[in-house]
């Protein structure tokens, strides 16, 4: 059982290879556990059994967290069975399967490749739904981030080091070239996965495993606050802030410290984010099928479960449609609207109320790097609204018939007219979202779009003809949507460190005002923070002024926006809304 290669010339390779053949049926109160058989040979083919028992909590196996990896580039296992049979396995899974081998015992692991039949739909819903209850069992999960380098192994060997800038931050002679290193271990792959939000926040104990090296959890999760500070943002030796860089991990690290409040034997006492929450702080994250979107939070929010077990044959704009009727029910408000969250699915067609993830500000790149794409979200963290368009909020729920017609195409512009909509829906269903309201007034001038985080001329120049008439004293305040960069009231300095930096109508250069090159000239951190709150609402958007004698309005819109577009305030709406189509 040495050979990792197929054996090319024997009659029955496709029973070696067919992969389940390694499975008999489970029942519903059944797990599976791999048991990973020690070796002292490196070199020897990968041995496991799989062992099928009673689902307990007290049982004793580790689990394993990790990404899947390219899953057309397989790598080949033994698996013991009668006969022997070769299983295989993406790469990742197989380099982390060597480095958790030990020398002279075996190894007890859950692993969701291997402990669930992938191609028995039924079994894996079953499974997937007491994922929870597996991570949460466990003694230890295994957190996986691949092969090491030269640099990981560094970054792992710096974390204690990192961890002792707390006390003496000035001793980091060093420093520079730690955080550099630790930065792009945080581009790994592991650190976008959805599900990872649920394994490791259920977690009695982890441990972070990267080629040969391993730390606690506690202490990599500490340096990656860390790095999101201030002081790691300061000694980054790169243009790009930290806060982009490391975004995935510091969601990650601060949803794990604080999604669910433990006793000191890490059983659950109390989960304090609402599906709302999670689903505003998750986008950037993903998984191979959209469902798990929302399935891959459910056992960690504060919400009583609404779906009463895990189904993959749904369409996915009806779950989605109804997660955000229930969001709408529980939190009366429709801001879920402007909250990017749902899965850019090729092929599918979302009704407009339903925000998809690409109109999240960051996202993720090939190489692991965020990069700033679209302005921050105007209404703000869930729960936590400085400002209300509409007063009071929704009397009642809103008006969402399941199903009937789609009505949109999914940008920050709602339209009335009807479109085609592909899903891969088992029937046909549309949807349709009727909401209380009233109209504002028309844009009648659009600047611009603010492309890269570069103010165009033509906002100066808007801005210098309105301000003589005094439409423009509050334009600080709309610059920055009314609050700071932590989500909270707007400071009164806003108003002063925005005189200092506009000159309406004028710029440096004639061309317009390049925040982010300000931003690299080092000025004061108060000004920083100014012009990186300006910077992210103002990205992408246009400005906008109605010329109507009633209204008088100006405020910011989405790059499709067009003159003769509505403004209107929707019952439930923190914001403004605007309106494209045939009726309202």
């Amino acid at each position: 059982m040495g050979d990792q290669v197929p054996p090319q010339d024997d009659a029955s390779t496709d029973q070696h290879l067919t992969p389940n053949a390694i499975y008999t049926p489970l029942s519903k109160d059944e797990i599976r556990l791999a048991v990973l058989r020690g070796c002292s040979d490196h070199k020897e083919a990968i041995s496991i059994s799989l062992i099928t028992s009673r689902w307990s909590p007290s049982q004793q196996y580790e689990a394993l967290s990790y990404a899947w990896g390219d899953q057309a580039i397989r790598e080949w296992i033994w698996v013991d069975s009668a006969p022997p049979r070769l299983c295989p396995v993406t790469q990742n899974l197989h380099a982390a399967l060597q480095h958790l081998r030990r020398r002279d015992s075996d190894r007890v692991l859950w692993i969701d490749a291997l402990c669930i039949d992938q191609a028995n739909l039924e079994e894996k819903e079953q499974q997937v739904g007491r994922m929870d209850r597996i991570y949460q069992a466990a003694r230890n999960v295994c957190v996986w981030l691949g092969p090491g380098t030269h640099e990981s192994d560094s970054a792992m060997a710096a974390v204690p080091r990192l961890l002792g800038s707390i006390w003496n931050p000035s001793s980091h002679a060093y420093g520079g070239y730690d955080w550099e290193l630790f930065a792009r271990l945080l581009q790994r792959d592991w650190f976008s996965r959805r599900w990872v939000v649920q394994e490791i926040a259920l977690a009695k104990e982890a441990t972070v495993l990267c080629g040969n090296k391993e730390v606690s959890w506690d202490d990599f999760s500490d340096v990656i606050s860390l790095y999101g500070s201030r002081q790691a943002d300061a000694w980054s030796s790169t243009s790009a802030s930290a806060d982009a860089r490391g975004l995935g991990a510091s969601t990650l690290s601060f949803l794990a410290a604080n999604a669910l409040r433990k006793d000191g034997q890490g059983n659950i006492l109390e989960r304090r984010w609402s599906l709302e929450d999670l689903l505003a702080l998750l986008p950037m994250f993903h998984a191979q099928k959209s469902h798990d979107a929302v399935y891959s939070v459910l056992s960690v929010t504060s919400d009583d479960n609404p779906f009463k077990c895990i189904d993959y044959s749904r369409p996915q704009t009806e779950l989605f449609v109804e997660v955000f009727k229930r969001i709408a029910d529980s939190s009366n408000s429709l801001d879920m609207m402007f909250r990017p969250w749902a899965p850019d699915t090729p092929g599918a067609r979302l009704p407009s109320f339903i925000a998809p993830a690409s109109r999240h500000p960051y996202i993720r790149d090939a190489n692991g790097l965020y990069e700033r794409r679209n302005a921050d979200s105007l209404v703000g963290a869930p729960r936590r609204p400085i400002y209300a368009a509409t007063r009071p909020p929704l009397a009642s729920s809103p008006l969402l018939t399941l199903p009937v017609v789609a009505r949109g195409w999914g940008s920050d512009i709602k339209s009335g007219a009807p479109h085609d909509s592909r899903d891969d829906s088992r029937t046909r269903s549309d949807y349709t979202l009727a909401a209380k309201g009233v109209f504002c007034c028309f844009i009648s001038e659009l600047s611009d779009v603010c492309e890269n985080g570069v103010i165009p001329r033509s906002w100066l120049e808007t801005w210098r003809q309105h301000q003589a008439d005094g439409q423009m004293a509050d334009l600080w305040r709309v610059l920055v949507a009314g609050r700071s960069r932590d989500g909270t009231a707007a400071p009164n300095w806003f108003r002063r460190a925005f005189a200092s930096v506009f000159s309406p109508g004028e710029s440096r250069d004639g061309s317009g005002l390049d925040l982010p090159a300000m931003l690299k000239t080092a000025p004061p951190s108060n000004m920083a923070d100014f012009l990186r709150r300006v910077s992210s609402c103002v990205w992408g958007r246009r400005f906008l002024v109605s010329t109507e004698e009633r209204a008088g309005y100006f405020g910011l819109v989405p790059r499709e926006a067009a003159p003769g577009d509505r403004i209107c305030l929707l019952e439930g709406c923190s914001v403004p809304v605007v309106f494209r189509g045939e009726s309202i």
